[in-house]
């Protein structure tokens, strides 16, 4: 097998990781993966010795779990939003306890017209966007994409998960909970007739689900006035960083245009 084939399938793999929000996995102990046994030492003893450090994966897991049976300890309570969209962007550029611990400090406000053909959320404003959502390099990128797609701009508000950038680029579970709630509101005061989410962090928030499991299918996202239909694709500075996925993220659009049709 030629070392271009093993660095694709490689890349590949490091990819579908990556999009499922798991980028890196480290202990501070010594493994001795090479090690062999002392001639005494029986094989489950081996076993015991290996398996003594916890399986991260299965202890992230027995955590989720026991936060989803107990809604208390995904309870932050931020501020509520207002019941109208004017308030609302005041709300979200003004409102101090929505500030986050590790942002940069600068409000990005969403924009475009109420009741629109498509809602476009990303995760979070990205760190040359200036005053307004996709104003950088990746909406340089999404405006490109639009027309491609026949979606005149005049169609779309253009929304995210988070009022700023953020350092980190998760949230845990409890937080994005949190900001579930106040995007729920968003959408119900927008009133798209379709979204799409660009990107790890609001699929995971809005839909439960991982970027790379809910591209190509329809969701549906429940919020105070109903269901709204979701389509699912990568952002802007993803593709931008990774060339290759703007195949995909092609036919992501293409299938969003022709479940809008139906």
């Amino acid at each position: 097998m030629s070392d271009g084939i093993v660095r694709e399938e490689l890349d590949s793999l490091l990819e579908w990781w990556e999009l499922a929000g798991v980028d890196l996995d480290y202990s501070t102990e010594a493994e001795g993966w090479l090690d062999k046994p002392e001639p005494g030492e029986t094989k489950s003893a081996a076993q015991n010795q290996s398996g003594s450090r916890p399986n991260i994966a299965r202890e992230n897991s027995a955590t989720a779990a026991k936060k989803a049976v107990n809604p208390a300890v995904q309870n932050i309570d931020l501020p509520a939003p207002p019941d109208s969209h004017e308030e609302f962007i005041a709300y979200w550029m003004e409102e101090a306890g929505l500030a986050l611990p590790s942002g940069k400090g600068v409000r990005i406000a969403p924009h475009g017209p109420l009741k629109p053909k498509l809602m476009i959320i990303a995760d979070m404003p990205d760190n040359d966007d200036l005053q307004t959502l996709f104003s950088g390099q990746s909406g340089t990128l999404l405006k490109r994409i639009l027309a491609a797609a026949a979606i005149d701009d005049s169609d779309v508000y253009h929304a995210s998960l988070l009022p700023e950038h953020s350092l980190e680029h998760k949230l845990d579970t409890a937080m994005l909970q949190a900001y579930r709630e106040i995007m729920d509101k968003h959408i119900a005061l927008v009133a798209p007739q379709s979204v799409i989410l660009l990107g790890n962090m609001p699929n995971s928030a809005l839909t439960d689900n991982d970027l790379p499991k809910n591209r190509l299918k329809l969701q549906f996202i429940n919020h105070d006035s109903g269901q709204i239909p979701a389509a699912s694709s990568f952002h802007p500075r993803t593709l931008m960083q990774r060339p290759g996925l703007k195949v995909k993220a092609w036919q992501d659009w293409q299938w969003l245009m022709e479940s809008i049709k139906q």
